[in-house]
């Protein structure tokens, strides 16, 4: 891939591109436009301005620019401190009213060790491990909490005045220019669509339903975890196919039991359930093959073995087994 050629011959630097980019996002979503407070007439004057074209990429993944910063971090490099600790503090203060309930992991502290004595540590801990429970508990945009009340309202506003054609002549463009040609976004944070979106009502709330089909499959691998069936048969078919049980399997796969060997071979102890079996296997000791090719003088213990050689090597002559020396032979006929 492009990037990671860019990136392995040094023309980009990862820990320079996420500090940037962190500072950036949270940088962002801390501007006025995204007050909780913030008024149905300000929301529209931000939306017209331009002020919400970045709000879907820094909503969903300011957490991952953090996280991935972790690992560049360092409590005594003063220039990244300064940078990156008021911007965390910042978002925390306007963002992190819940962050504190949840106990920090272990592994977590265990990531930060190499910054455990900035003052921005424990902000950055909590949020990060607050926002990660919340969005895998809820693939919902209430999974994004305040910022998702706010996302939902930008959105909500941005629709209503694509269908209410107010929009003025020549500002069609200009808009265009700021969130793309689809301005209806699929609500769900887990979704591709939540940034790409679609061109109309119509077909977002087709794609709705997809994810709203209440039967959904159980096990944790399968993508049909989130995207259900509309009927519990439906789901029934799906398990069946895709995720059967073993065990309804056993009653058509049922054990047979080997056949108890009756006859030993008194030379080599090997077993065998037929008597004409064994009779064949003690030829082998004594190095009987009264099944002999006369077309080149090769012989075998069994006859099919003999007769399978003749088709085989000397298919265009037919061969006629006969006995020899009061056994067996072959004799050719022409």
């Amino acid at each position: 891939m492009p990037y990671r050629y860019l990136i392995h011959q040094g023309h980009v630097k990862v820990s320079i591109e996420e500090r940037k980019l962190t500072v950036l996002c949270l940088r962002y979503l801390i501007f006025d436009c995204f007050d909780i407070q913030i008024s149905d007439e300000n929301i529209l004057k931000y939306l017209k301005q331009g002020y919400y074209a970045f709000q879907d990429y820094a909503v969903l993944h300011w957490v991952d620019h953090l996280d991935a910063l972790i690992q560049f971090l360092q409590s005594d490099d003063l220039e990244i401190c300064n940078e990156i600790g008021p911007a965390i503090s910042d978002f925390y203060s306007m963002y992190g009213e819940n962050a504190g309930s949840e106990a920090i992991p272990d592994a977590l502290v265990e990531r930060c060790q190499d910054i455990k004595d900035s003052d921005y540590v424990e902000s950055l801990m909590m949020l990060l491990n607050y926002s990660r429970k919340t969005r895998s508990a809820e693939d919902g945009i209430t999974a994004l909490g305040q910022l998702g009340t706010v996302v939902q309202r930008v959105r909500s506003t941005l629709e209503n005045l694509f269908s209410s054609g107010e929009v003025a002549a020549g500002q069609d463009k200009k808009m265009n220019g700021y969130y793309g040609p689809n301005w209806y976004k699929c609500p769900r944070h887990a979704c591709f669509l939540f940034h790409e979106g679609f061109a109309d009502a119509e077909r977002r709330d087709k794609h709705l339903e997809r994810h709203e089909k209440p039967f959904c499959c159980t096990e944790l691998s399968c993508p049909r975890i989130h995207l259900g069936f509309s009927t519990e048969k439906e789901l029934k078919k799906h398990m069946s196919m895709t995720h059967p049980d073993p065990a309804t399997f056993a009653w058509k796969f049922p054990k047979i039991a080997k056949p108890v060997p009756k006859h030993s071979c008194t030379i080599c102890s090997k077993e065998f359930t037929r008597s004409s079996t064994l009779r064949i296997h003690l030829k082998t000791h004594a190095n009987e093959r009264a099944f002999k090719c006369r077309t080149c003088d090769k012989s075998f213990v069994r006859k099919h073995d003999c007769t399978r050689h003749e088709e085989k090597l000397h298919g265009g002559e037919r061969q006629q087994i006969q006995p020899v020396n009061g056994e067996t032979s072959s004799s050719i006929v022409s």
